[in-house]
């Protein structure tokens, strides 16, 4: 067998086998998706049943219901931005968290990587399994099986492990049986619908409906919830969920864990893939499974820890309500990137990692980049308000959110306007 065939048979891309591709660069003969064919597989970890607590949030935070579905609206806009920032993949050849050494330089992006692409990613998969975790053993509960402690964990150990596996058979099992459970997800979400629409109370006025600047306040933080969503909104979510099963045919309460769980999978599957491509590209001398098996196994360990601890699960709901301080910033930085460069990226410097490199840059960090991500953070953060914490502008305007279109401004505009100077310029050997 000669060596081109080896290759083509190792990197197979079947639903039958584990892919064994990680950041390598993907040549054009074997691009062979569509941008149709992921409708399916975004639809899947998007059709969530847990989405009707997020407008119960926004109900709580004192909205009348016709406010909270203009702030959904609204809010929902910013998905144009990672549809933007999806099209580099292609382009490059490549995953992500390689593109951003554009944007960040060869060692700048190591840090912003392990952090972005795979804490915050650990942290995320541990937190959605927990809301599986919590309604699994809600159910089980009814059932007779009540020990609080061994019954969330062997919930959280089956769903880790089919979500864990998936992500190991990778890009062909995705494309296969995504369609499928979205299919399955909206069909429950709809029966589910039907159940819970008719108890809406579409006439509810709040009791002391909100004006002025108590309003704007109200409706900036459920913008800033929006828009850090998932991440924000799952330690919620695993919290008050179970509440849905008083509102069910006792038949449905079983269905409605079935669908929580495929959309636990299907959206941590997805997490845990691309997290282990971050583990590859922040320098570890990893294959892609092993890298995907470690994340999968430090979310689950981080999971099981939450469920016996209820510090530490305040904890982490409190640093996923900052997240914003990061993603925001980070988001605007790529979009200015990819227009800027109008999605041309050479996969070879993207790939050499020398001094001088092309995305050497300064002592193998871009200043534009890091600026801008700082300083957008900084912005970010005296601009957020939350329960338990308001930046000085958000407190001095009467505690209005305005922490998600200032940040990326500003890191948007510090990135644009240097990325111009001598500090942007990218080196060549």
């Amino acid at each position: 067998m000669s060596g081109t065939q080896a290759r083509e048979e190792q990197f197979v891309d079947a639903s039958t086998q584990p892919e064994t591709r990680g950041i390598e660069v993907i040549g054009d003969a074997e691009r062979h998706g569509r941008a149709r064919d992921l409708f399916f597989v975004w639809a899947a970890p998007g059709v969530s049943i847990l989405n009707f607590t997020i407008g119960a949030t926004l109900i709580l935070l004192g909205l009348e219901i016709w406010q909270a579905i203009a702030v959904i609206v609204a809010a929902s806009l910013l998905w144009v931005f990672p549809g933007i920032i999806a099209a580099s993949g292609p382009a490059a050849g490549t995953s992500g968290s390689v593109v951003t050494r554009a944007m960040y330089g060869i060692l700048g992006n190591k840090l912003f990587v392990a952090f972005v692409g795979w804490f915050i990613g650990a942290v995320f998969l541990s937190l959605t399994w927990l809301a599986s975790s919590f309604m699994g053993a809600d159910l089980l509960r009814r059932v007779g099986l009540d020990d609080p402690v061994s019954v969330p964990i062997g919930v959280t150990i089956v769903v880790s492990a089919v979500t864990i596996l998936v992500a190991i058979f990778g890009h062909g099992l995705i494309l296969r049986i995504y369609p499928i459970l979205a299919i399955v997800l909206f069909v429950i979400f709809i029966v589910v619908s039907g159940f819970i629409l008719p108890t809406v109370d579409w006439q509810y006025t709040a009791p002391e409906p909100l004006g002025g600047v108590e309003l704007w306040s109200a409706v900036s933080i459920g913008f800033t919830i929006l828009a850090s969503t998932p991440l924000s909104a799952s330690a919620f979510d695993a919290g008050i969920d179970v509440a849905l099963f008083d509102l069910l045919p006792e038949w449905l309460g079983p269905v409605l864990v079935i669908g929580v769980v495929l959309n636990t999978i299907a959206l941590n599957a997805m997490t845990t893939y691309t997290s282990s491509m971050a583990l590859q590209a922040i320098g570890f001398r990893l294959k892609r499974i092993p890298a995907a098996i470690i994340v999968g196994v430090v979310g689950t360990a981080l999971t099981i820890y939450l469920v016996l601890s209820s510090s530490l699960l305040q904890a982490a709901n409190l640093m996923l309500q900052f997240l914003v301080i990061v993603s925001g910033p980070a988001m605007a930085i790529f979009v200015v990137d990819v227009l800027r460069r109008r999605y041309m990226y050479d996969s070879v410097d993207l790939f050499d990692t020398r001094r001088g490199a092309a995305f050497w840059f300064t002592r193998g960090w871009s200043i534009p980049g890091v600026a801008a991500l700082v300083l957008g953070g900084f912005v970010t953060a005296v601009c957020l308000s939350t329960d338990v914490w308001s930046g000085p502008i958000a407190a001095s305007i009467g505690h209005i959110d305005l922490s998600v279109p200032l940040g990326m401004i500003v890191a948007a505009t510090v990135y644009a306007l240097l990325s111009r100077t001598r500090l942007g310029k990218e080196g060549r050997l």
